[in-house]
């Protein structure tokens, strides 16, 4: 038989519905987000539940990230409907992933890819993962009724997630917590994009509903505070970090060459071509340079830098 004091313990524990549709096995940094905070929520008295995707479309695959989860998390994951994936027909891509968003942009518009542009840019608003409403929504308020959370935390990009979090606070009245890791509507690959004025004003429109509604807005960095903040009823900055229990047993080892390495993603709009030019350069000019240098990057990058460099410098 449980003690009092461990009843009363059991008692003042809260539950999180958490609503994201990145999590493992997808990889990236908003993935790790929230693993981590789903391995130190207990330790805070909260215990997090996720609602995810059952078979999502993402841009990168890290199937040991599944490990830093507590057994005994609760995930329930739900259909979903992909219109990106339509989208990759009309472009002759069928079944090829690609990042969100990233679609498109600065490629060879035929007619057809100028038609797919189109309906990207004007259709999936606010972005292509808004097929997923409806049925997490439906789950949701399922998962509501049986584990009676106490709060709700929506997270994104993709930044439809926080559409399911604005649909359950008007229907539920739970309070609501959204955390925004990127820009919304001033995020950079919608100017790339050709977007009616119409289609504008709705993204602004929904923007503004889940800021003003939120109970609570969290972000990633001052500059995205300083974004939203009057529009938001309150707002605070978590920044990215890392969990120092990962690296326990980390040796660093001395590498054999100069080792120059860049760790996230590369896209369209962040070609350093000033450090590539300057690289080559010494690559050119001092022949040891060339024999200890070693360029090293991590992460996914734009199929156009990734072109650029190799015609450029091998």
């Amino acid at each position: 038989m449980a003690s009092a004091g461990e009843l009363d313990s059991a008692s003042s524990r809260k539950k999180v519905l958490i609503i994201t549709y990145y999590w493992p096995p997808a990889a990236g940094p908003g993935v790790q987000r929230f693993v981590k905070f789903c391995k130190y929520l207990p330790e805070f008295g909260w215990d997090p539940l996720i609602l995810t995707v059952k078979s999502g479309s993402y841009p990168s695959i890290d199937e040991s990230l599944g490990e830093n989860l507590p057994s005994d998390l609760p995930v329930f994951r739900t259909k979903t409907f992909e219109p990106f994936q339509v989208y990759n027909r009309l472009r002759g891509e069928k079944g090829k992933e690609i990042p969100v968003s990233l679609i498109g942009i600065k490629e060879d518009k035929r007619l057809i890819q100028r038609l797919s542009l189109f309906i990207r840019a004007n259709w999936f608003v606010p972005d292509a993962r808004k097929g997923w409403r409806k049925y997490a929504v439906a789950e949701a308020i399922k998962l509501i009724k049986a584990h009676n959370p106490d709060v709700i935390i929506t997270t994104g990009p993709p930044q439809s997630t926080h559409l399911i979090g604005l649909d359950l606070k008007r229907r539920c009245r739970l309070p609501w917590l959204a955390d925004l890791r990127d820009p919304w509507t001033n995020v950079f690959y919608n100017k790339f994009f050709p977007r009616t004025e119409s289609t504008k004003r709705k993204d602004k429109s929904m923007e503004d509903s889940v800021l003003k509604n939120a109970d609570f807005v969290t972000v990633v960095s001052s500059g995205l505070k300083k974004e939203f903040e009057d529009r938001s009823k309150g707002i605070s900055v978590i920044y990215n970090g890392f969990d120092e229990e990962d690296f326990v047993e980390s040796q660093s080892t001395k590498q054999a060459k100069f080792t120059l390495e860049y760790i996230g993603n590369l896209k369209p709009n962040q070609n350093a071509s000033g450090l590539w030019e300057t690289i080559s350069e010494l690559l050119a000019e001092n022949a040891s340079f060339k024999v200890d240098f070693k360029l090293v990057l991590t992460g996914n990058i734009d199929k156009f830098i990734e072109t650029d460099l190799t015609q450029k410098y091998g």
